[in-house]
């Protein structure tokens, strides 16, 4: 769990002009009647364009060429849905009003086996 919440508020960081927001929040949740928790990361950064979201989960692509190697996000969705839970994101790149939000779903079960082997 460690390492999806890093690269997602990572890659915040790095599409945040300043000054800029960053909120974190959990909820209870549930999914095909599992129950689990609802965490989101979203930004007031640039946005991602319409046409990228579709390719953000694939191993190797990157909309940062000087510093990205197209994995992180593909590592979170592997790790994701191992644990049996979901992703997915919304973006707007509108001037007046740019942003993007992460949604994950983890059931409770997988966060019962995560926290026992210290993820």
């Amino acid at each position: 769990m460690h390492q999806v919440l890093s690269n997602l508020v990572s890659n915040s960081i790095d599409a945040m002009p300043q000054p800029g927001t960053i909120s974190i929040s959990i909820e209870d949740s549930s999914w095909e009647g599992m129950p689990g928790v609802n965490i989101t990361v979203a930004d007031t950064g640039k946005g991602i364009p319409s046409e990228n979201l579709p390719r953000l989960f694939v191993p190797f692509f990157t909309t940062k060429p000087d510093a990205g190697t197209g994995l992180g996000l593909w590592v979170v969705k592997q790790f994701v849905e191992s644990w049996s839970g979901r992703i997915s994101v919304k973006s707007s790149t509108d001037k007046d009003n740019h942003w993007t939000t992460f949604s994950l779903f983890v059931p409770v079960v997988a966060l019962s086996k995560t926290r026992n082997k210290n993820i």
